[in-house]
Formats: structure tokens, C-alpha cells, sequence
């Protein structure tokens, strides 16, 4: 009786939780059968069906009948869901409750499940990150694949006119130098053809345009597809078409490069190729969430080492879009208060942090709103694209995938309001232009997509050239390389006159000294500065390492501090990821500052020191959910006051251990007590609470003696009582023994390889202790 008694108690509870999900927008339905199979709540998501499989208070039982139904095959998305002990209908809405995603790659390959806990909100948007964190990466290997074989078929000229159609310079790192180039230009092609998918049902209902007298609607991408011996010619004709509509960033620079192939039999079968190509792989990106293009075009940017074009990872993107913009910033609910808002990111290359930003805002209006119908849905991303959103770069084709990957959250965006600009980067008229850096003397130099005369196709209402409006948040990943390379791509004259453009900048600032260093993050964390309102406003940025840690960052880190209360600092402590960008192997950081209006004396910084790096949008979000809450498997917390924080002392992500913190302060101040037995007692007490708190992957426990990059610490090497710290860009050779302690698993008893230094613990003291459950420090 008590038995039948929970069954019908857990269905009533899977009925309000498929309707509670379905205010927020998903399409949700409770104790639904497959077969002989009774799913408890089934999501229909961009043609994907996911499962949910819920318990009350029973994770494991949640867990066995998820990974059930990935056994039986009739699904490879599901959540086990667990409520609260004496979860009711009534209190359903407004409570917390348990989630554990499962895919089939990690049930096959017994991955261990981890927990999260969340609002019905939550669960919802984790719903929605779900099927992008993992077919992104495999629908981007597919591209890039469909690429490769495209330009392996064309002959060294073609590559060559390819690529200088749209301005490309040559590759010394491959073949005759043109393949990269040339496979940068076929993705041009690719993501209009892609776009050309998304656009087919919305052509069908624009009228035609006055000025185009040719048969109406265009040629839908799926009959271009289809055209094996005039492939070329059916693209141009049907994108001819739409450009008499609109989406001129898109479709103008693809026409450039599709004019620039030859009309004969082989070039014809290698688009034909390309297509069939996007028309299989168009079904499944649709619904993606986040930069898919981006992906492919930074695996094939091969300028930036001399650029500074590192690509942000999508994880990253997301956590630090989550962490700038708030629950609390303003009334989600309302269209206007969002259209009102200004995000740029000076740097925004593929539209990465762009996009984050977007999908961060949409989110948290389906929150406040509940669901929306597809006009309020369209409208709001239309708003965002023409009105919110503003990204400048010095890449052609990268402002190409930007505009290409906000244009598709919605059709309906009319691209001549779009603000998406490429600054010039070079010598024009014998004057040198450098990029979004203008801003900070003069107005940039802005440039025309290929074949136009003027930039007037994305300008705003404002004439070309004219100052963004001040913005509400700045977020960006700023070009960061060292002097002896930037710039290495041009001529020698061009590269000088590049480097004085950008002495003379510096050298009127007034906060140059944040900004004088051997490379352009300080001057680019000024220029945000500048961009943002000077009330009530964010900056949100991703920087080196050595940002908080080297003596010759000092300044920069003290003008941060007196310009914003830094509220936030997230570093990565994951032995096998401490970056933050897909393309470099440095430690990076996340950054929020927020402007401080008040008299009152700012907050303390928030310092997360990250025991696992997300790798996924899923992973971000999960992080999310738990900040602020307690995650003591995740991160380490450690709160600086504003007059450490004022005075340059960002110490507290040089370790993940904040006992190796207070103890790496005190040395560094000269104020280390020498009381030994203390020192051990309160050394064994803080081991004993990191344990408890700390779990590390399986995978990760042997990835300590890896050589990882770092930064080099502000003091000389020093040898702590515990722990692993930094020399220079290499940590110790360690031998660690992982035994396990009820539930959790510690790195424990370390024994270093190295001679302890002089003022380090004898070998012997090291072995005697404890353990400890600190990593390296990004």
C-alpha cells in the first residue's frame, strides 16, 4: 500500500514537473510509453527527444533507470531527476531538486555521474544546453572534414585566387601555402550555404523586392544542393536574390568567393560536393546554441600568433557571460528593458562571447517570462542582433562567421542594422590604423565587405565611423602577443609603422602605465573602460595568467581595482585544461568588474579556484547553478578585502589550497611565523577540511607531473609546507599515491622527486604529513 502509495505520488510530482517545464518553454510530457517502457517525462528539443527519469529522494534509483533506458537504446540524452524528501505538487515550483545528465558515450564508457542541484529554471536551461555541448564538436569535425577534402581538389592557382579574393594572405606552414587560406575561404562559402538553409521558410513568405525582376522566391538551398553539373552558378543566382532582400554581410562576401573559382567540370563536382555536405549536417546545427563556425575558422587561423586571435572556448564564453549578466540586473520580462541593453565586445572575432551574451539573455528571459510563442521568440532575438549586440574586428572572415552566427538566431533580422564592423589593421593613405584601438584617439578605420565601395551595409543609424553608444557591458578576450611577434604577418615598414601607431596611442593615455606592457591586454582592458557607461556598468574580460600574479602587471591590476569593484576572479586549477581559449595552452583567467557608485567601501573580490575547467556550454552552466552555493567538489572560494585587492594583491590564484594562499602571502610580506608545531597543526586541520571538500576525476589524479604552462611567481621559488607550487612555467615532478576515504578521493601522501629547499619542510617532514589536496595554479 505504501509502495502504490509513492508510485502514484511520483507520478503527480512528473506531471507538474512536465508542466512546470513547459512554462518555461519546452515541449514537456509526463508518463509517456515507448514500447513495453514507461518514460516519466519526455522533452521534445530542435527535432532531439530527451528523457527525464525522476525519484523521489532517490538518486541512485533516478541513476539505474536513466542509464536504462540508454541501454535499451531509446534515447542518448537523459536526466535523472531526484526530489526532495517530502517534495509535494504544491511546493514543486518553488523548490530546489537534484539532476544528473547521462549520454550514452559516457554510460558506455563508465563515466561516474556528478549531481547538480537547481530551481526548475535551471533544469530547463540545462535541458537546452544539452544536445549542443555534445554534437557541436562532432558536427565541427564533420565540417572541417567536408572542407578539407574541397580544397585538397583545387590546384595551387585557384587556392591562390581564392584566397586573395577576400584578402588572405599566404600560409608559410603549408604545402605551397594557399591550402589554409584557401580552406578559410571555402568556410566562407560553407557558412553562407548554411545560412541559405536557415533562411528557406522565411523566403517563402518575403514578399519580393521591387528592384529584383527575376522569378521569386529564390532557389532554396536544398535544390541548390541538388545541382551536380552547375553548382556554382545556382548559388550565385539564388544568393544574387536574397541579397536584394538583405543579409549583405553573409552572402556578399560568399559571392566574392565563388566568383573567384573556375567554371569548369572538377570545381563544379568539388561545391556540388560542399553542399550535399551542409545539407545533411543543416538539420542537426539548427538548433546548436553556440559558435559552431567559430570552431571550424580558429582551427584553420594560422595568424594568430601574430594577432592575438585566440578563440574562445564555448565553456568560457558561457561561464563568464553567466557570471556579467545577473538575475537581478533588470526585469527579464520586459522586451523594452531588453532592448535597451548594450553589450560590445571590441575584439569579438567569430561572435563567441557575443553569442554567450545572447543565449545568457534569452535564458533568463524564458525564466521570468515562461514560454514564449515563436513571434516573441523572433522579436527578441531580432532585437538583440539590430540593437544590443555590437562587435568590431580586424578579420574579414571573421566578422563574416559573427554576422553569420547571430544572423541565424533569427531570419527575420535585417542585417543593415546589424552591428557587426571590421576595423582596419594596417597602413592606408600612409597613415597606420590599428584596429578597434582607434577608439582610443580617434575613430577607427572601417572596412567594406568585398565588392562594396563603402561600409554603409553595416552601419547603424549613425554614420560610418561614429562612436558606439556607451555600453552596459564589455565583454571580451583581448589580443594578447608578446611584442617580438605581433604584427609579424606584414612588411617591415608596415610593422613599424604599426608599433609607433601604438606607442603614440599609449603614450596620450592617461592610465598608460595599466597599459604599458610588451603586449595590448592593458591597453585593450582601458579601451573597455572607455566603451562602458560610467554608472552601473560591467566589464567582463579573459586575460593571461600573469594578469594577477607578475610584478610588471602590478599597475594594471591596481587601476582595474581603482576603477571598478572587481567582483569576480576565476581561475583554472584542472592540471589537464588551465586555459580558457581553444588555441593556446596559457593560464587565463575570467575577470568581472563592476562599476562602484556608492560612498560605501566596495566588497570583497570572490576568488573560484576551479578544481575541474568546464569543457562544455552543459558543464558552464552546470558550474552556474552551483556557484554560490555549496560546490565543494568544484571550486575553492576565497574572499580578498578591496584594500588587498586595491593594493595589487591578487595572490589567491596562485593555489587552489587557500591555506597555501595565506601562507604564500605571509612569506611574500616577510610576516611567515616560524612556530613550526603551529604551523603543522593548523597545516593537518586544513588538509583534513580540503579532503572533505575535494574530489578530482580519475582521469586527472596522474595528470599532476605533467609539464603544464604557467606564470612565474611575483617572488622567487619558494618550497611551502604542502602542496605543489610554480617555478617559472614548470611544476615539481611529483609521484602521487591516491587512496580513498568513504565516498570521496584525495591526492594524498606527495612525495617530491626535487631536494626540499632551505627553507622548505625536510623530505621527511613532507612524507610525515598529512596529505594534501592542492593542484597547481594557473
Amino acid at each position: 500500500m505504501v509502495m502504490a502509495q509513492r508510485h502514484d505520488d511520483e507520478q503527480l510530482l512528473n506531471g507538474e514537473l512536465a508542466r512546470l517545464l513547459g512554462e518555461q518553454g519546452l515541449n514537456a510530457k509526463a508518463e509517456q510509453r515507448q514500447g513495453k517502457k514507461r518514460i516519466d517525462v519526455v522533452v521534445q528539443l530542435d527535432g532531439r527527444t530527451l528523457m527525464l527519469e525522476a525519484e523521489a529522494d532517490n538518486q541512485k534509483q533516478a541513476l539505474r533507470e536513466a542509464e536504462g533506458r540508454l541501454k535499451d537504446g531509446l534515447t542518448t540524452i537523459v536526466f535523472a531527476i531526484s526530489y526532495a524528501a517530502g517534495q509535494t505538487v504544491e511546493t514543486l515550483g518553488d523548490s530546489h531538486l537534484s539532476w544528473s545528465l547521462r549520454t550514452d558515450a559516457a554510460w558506455r564508457l563508465k563515466q561516474p555521474a556528478t549531481w547538480s542541484s537547481g530551481t526548475i529554471g535551471q533544469l530547463s536551461s540545462a535541458i537546452r544546453q544539452a544536445p549542443a555541448a555534445f554534437e557541436v564538436d562532432d558536427a565541427a569535425q564533420e565540417l572541417s572534414d567536408g572542407l578539407n577534402q574541397a580544397v585538397a581538389g583545387l590546384r595551387s592557382p585557384t587556392r591562390r585566387e581564392l584566397a586573395r579574393a577576400l584578402d588572405l594572405p599566404a600560409s608559410d606552414k603549408s604545402g605551397d601555402g594557399w591550402f589554409t587560406p584557401a580552406k578559410r575561404g571555402m568556410l566562407v562559402i560553407a557558412t553562407a550555404m548554411l545560412f541559405h538553409h536557415r533562411l528557406q521558410e522565411h523566403l517563402l513568405e518575403t514578399e519580393q523586392p521591387s528592384e529584383w525582376s527575376d522569378a521569386w522566391p529564390p532557389r532554396s538551398a536544398t535544390v541548390c544542393a541538388d545541382e551536380a553539373e552547375a553548382a556554382i552558378g545556382a548559388h550565385l543566382d539564388a544568393w544574387q536574390a536574397i541579397l536584394a532582400v538583405d543579409y549583405r554581410p553573409v552572402f556578399e562576401a560568399a559571392r566574392t568567393a565563388l566568383l573567384a573559382l573556375p567554371n569548369d567540370a572538377d570545381t563544379q563536382l568539388i561545391v556540388h560536393t560542399l553542399a550535399r555536405t551542409i545539407r545533411d549536417l543543416a538539420p542537426r546545427t539548427q538548433g546548436l546554441r553556440h559558435d559552431l563556425l567559430g570552431r571550424i575558422f580558429h582551427r584553420v587561423l594560422d595568424t594568430a600568433r601574430y594577432d592575438g586571435s585566440f578563440y574562445t572556448s564555448t565553456a568560457a564564453a558561457v561561464l563568464l557571460a553567466g557570471l556579467a549578466i545577473r538575475e537581478g540586473d533588470r526585469d527579464w520580462s520586459s522586451p523594452d528593458a531588453i532592448a535597451s541593453l548594450r553589450i560590445c565586445d571590441p575584439a569579438c572575432g567569430t561572435g563567441t562571447l557575443l553569442m554567450a551574451a545572447a543565449e545568457r539573455i534569452r535564458d533568463l528571459r524564458m525564466q521570468a517570462a515562461g514560454s514564449l510563442s515563436d513571434d516573441e521568440e523572433a522579436l527578441l532575438a531580432q532585437s538583440m542582433v539590430e540593437d544590443v549586440l555590437w562587435g568590431y574586428d580586424i578579420n574579414l572572415t571573421a566578422t563574416h562567421m559573427a554576422a553569420t552566427t547571430l544572423g541565424m538566431l533569427s531570419p527575420k533580422t535585417q542585417f543593415e542594422r546589424m552591428n557587426i564592423f571590421r576595423t582596419l589593421l594596417g597602413v592606408e593613405g600612409g597613415r597606420a590604423y590599428t584596429g578597434s584601438l582607434e577608439f582610443l584617439d580617434q575613430q577607427p578605420q572601417l572596412m567594406p565587405w568585398p565588392g562594396q565601395p563603402s561600409v554603409s551595409q553595416v552601419e547603424s543609424e549613425e554614420s560610418a565611423g561614429a562612436d558606439p553608444p556607451p555600453m552596459d557591458l564589455v565583454i571580451m578576450n583581448p589580443p594578447f602577443t608578446r611584442d617580438s611577434l605581433r604584427h609579424d604577418q606584414f612588411g617591415t615598414d608596415e610593422e613599424h609603422a604599426l608599433k609607433d601607431r601604438e606607442k603614440e596611442i599609449q603614450a596620450g593615455l592617461e592610465d598608460s602605465a595599466a597599459g604599458r606592457r610588451h603586449s595590448l591586454g592593458g591597453m585593450f582592458a582601458i579601451l573597455a573602460q572607455r566603451l562602458a557607461k560610467t554608472k552601473a556598468s560591467t566589464v567582463a574580460l579573459i586575460m593571461p595568467a600573469v594578469v594577477p600574479t607578475a610584478p610588471g602587471n602590478a599597475a594594471l591590476r591596481k587601476w582595474l581595482a581603482s576603477k571598478f569593484h572587481v567582483e569576480t576572479v576565476v581561475s583554472s586549477h584542472d592540471p589537464l585544461r588551465i586555459n580558457m581559449s581553444e588555441n593556446t595552452s596559457i593560464g587565463e583567467v575570467l575577470i568581472v568588474c563592476r562599476r562602484w557608485d556608492s560612498s560605501e567601501a566596495k566588497p570583497p573580490t570572490t576568488f573560484y579556484n576551479l578544481a575541474v575547467n568546464p569543457a562544455t556550454a552543459f558543464e558552464a552552466m552546470e558550474l552556474l547553478n552551483k556557484i554560490g552555493r555549496d560546490a565543494r567538489d568544484t571550486y575553492t572560494v576565497q574572499q580578498i578585502s578591496s584594500e588587498r585587492i586595491e593594493s595589487g594583491d591578487w595572490y589567491a590564484v596562485n593555489f587552489f589550497s587557500p591555506y597555501l594562499v595565506e601562507e604564500y602571502r605571509k612569506l611574500a610580506n616577510g610576516t611567515l611565523q616560524t612556530d613550526r608545531q603551529t604551523d603543522r597543526q593548523t597545516d593537518r586541520q586544513t588538509d583534513r577540511q580540503t579532503d572533505r571538500q575535494v574530489h578530482f576525476p580519475k582521469q586527472q589524479r596522474w595528470g599532476l607531473q605533467d609539464k603544464v604552462s604557467g606564470v612565474r611567481s611575483p617572488n622567487p621559488p619558494i618550497q611551502p609546507s604542502r602542496g605543489i607550487v610554480r617555478y617559472g612555467n614548470k611544476i615539481p615532478q611529483c609521484i602521487s599515491q591516491c587512496e580513498r576515504q568513504s565516498t570521496h578521493t584525495c591526492l594524498r601522501r606527495r612525495e617530491c622527486r626535487q631536494q626540499p629547499s632551505a627553507t622548505g619542510p625536510s623530505a621527511a617532514d613532507t612524507s610525515s604529513r598529512p596529505g594534501c589536496a592542492s593542484t597547481p595554479a594557473a
